[in-house]
């Protein structure tokens, strides 16, 4: 399988690329922001692909839609364990979903029997705007985005049009 990449010479793209290689090399969970399209899932791919994670699953979860989070445990003991799980669209998670995922992450932050894995979520909506008018839980939002990384949109990089 052909691995997606991000292709532009941007300097912002730079920089951030160049900021997600170190943030691979760690644990920390990720929220990408951006619109549609900006690649949020190949940089997320590149993420796990970049980390010490690179031999363990990464497993897509779409958020949109979805009425119970992912059994995060169950996937860890499904052989998920030192992989990564990628959350699309996070911002999409109802409430009731919102809360099974934070008890989730909860339990694997507190339980060290269960493999650690790492997070990355992806959102073309602003989570603090939706944090503050109480859409999208304060907690859960401070355990996905410890480091937030945005990807510019196309028309802010039209130097990489002819690349593309």
């Amino acid at each position: 399988m052909m691995e997606l990449t991000l292709i532009g010479q941007d300097p912002g793209l730079r920089r951030l690329l160049k900021a997600a290689k170190v943030v691979a090399a760690t644990d920390a969970n990720v929220l990408l922001i951006g619109e549609s399209g900006t690649g949020k899932e190949v940089l997320a791919r590149s993420l796990h692909r970049w980390s010490p994670r690179a031999t363990g699953d990464f497993v897509g979860v779409r958020c949109t839609g979805l009425e119970q989070s992912p059994d995060l445990p169950a996937l860890c003991e499904q052989g998920l364990g030192q992989g990564t799980l990628f959350l699309d669209e996070v911002a999409e998670l109802t409430p009731a979903a919102q809360a099974g995922l934070l008890r989730c992450l909860e339990v694997l932050a507190l339980d060290r029997s269960l493999p650690a894995m790492r997070v990355i979520a992806a959102t073309a909506r602003d989570l603090g705007a939706l944090v503050r008018d109480s859409s999208f839980r304060r907690d859960l939002y401070h355990r996905l985005c410890v480091v937030p990384l945005e990807l510019p949109p196309l028309r802010e990089r039209v130097g990489d049009i002819a690349l593309l």
